[in-house]
């Protein structure tokens, strides 16, 4: 059986990235800390909403997966929504680029 701060654990990693985003947001494109694709990083307007943008979702997501960590405490299913919950957020930003 693992642990329940095993479980937890991804959660907290999207949580604290989703923070740390939020509130040291990238200044300048780069291509080292931020939402980095091609796209987010076309011109600043794009970088500046796709950093706020995936911040919020880090954030809705951790507090989503800490949840499901904590309930569930089964592996397999953190697997699953820490992948759902990646694929999404990286769907969802670039959606709002595109609707630029």
């Amino acid at each position: 059986m693992i642990p329940l701060f095993e479980h937890l654990l991804v959660g907290l990693l999207f949580l604290g990235s989703g923070f740390l985003l939020f509130w040291f947001p990238p200044k300048k494109i780069n291509g080292i800390y931020g939402y980095r694709t091609p796209k987010s990083m076309e011109n600043e307007k794009n970088w500046v909403v796709a950093n706020r943008y995936s911040s919020q979702l880090f954030i809705v997501f951790g507090l989503l997966l800490l949840i499901i960590g904590g309930v569930s405490q089964n592996a397999l299913i953190t697997l699953t929504f820490t992948v759902i919950f990646t694929i999404l957020l990286f769907l969802l930003v670039e959606k709002k680029l595109r609707s630029l």
